[in-house]
């Protein structure tokens, strides 16, 4: 299971918000409780991975946008976010063409994990959110502040992408 993103789906049940996930442990969460909305990409699901995804460039994902891509990694080192399985990193490369903003989340132990598979560099991430195994240890780490403005209203509604894997 990948208990740091799908842990997110308890603080977004109670909210009202667009969510873009390939992530079906995500998807069951968040129809389960909540007022949110959720759209899943079409492709095939692998069940290793418990995720949605497509083998062609050209799904429906071309035609979906979200605020924030909130994520979580196989490891973290000064060359960016990596993955080890080469599926989760092609999902996640889809989902963060769609996002401006990209929002990581990561325990400690990410920092001494590795991989030769880089999904985005660290200029990519707009906060990383590093959590310890209490909550007096969390802590949030704003990497680089960047904004792409749309324009409209703010009291829209808010859209994520999710991605869910299991990063163990």
């Amino acid at each position: 299971m990948a208990a740091t993103t799908v842990h997110l789906t308890e603080f977004l049940a109670s909210r009202s918000v667009d969510v873009l996930t390939n992530s079906m442990l995500i998807v069951a969460r968040l129809l389960a409780e909540g007022g949110n909305r959720v759209t899943v990409p079409g492709g095939t699901i692998y069940r290793e991975q418990n995720i949605i995804l497509s083998p062609y460039d050209d799904d429906a994902m071309g035609h979906l946008w979200g605020q924030r891509l909130l994520t979580s990694c196989c490891g973290l080192n000064r060359c960016g976010i990596m993955e080890a399985d080469p599926l989760i990193v092609q999902a996640e490369m889809k989902l963060l063409k769609r996002a401006d903003e990209l929002i990581v989340l990561a325990d400690s132990s990410k920092l001494r994990q590795r991989s030769s598979m880089i999904v985005a560099p660290l200029e990519r991430i707009s906060v990383l959110y590093r959590h310890g195994r209490d909550r007096d240890r969390s802590r949030v780490v704003p990497i680089r502040r960047h904004s792409r403005d749309q324009g409209g209203s703010s009291a829209r509604r808010q859209t994520f992408g999710l991605a869910a894997h299991d990063a163990s």
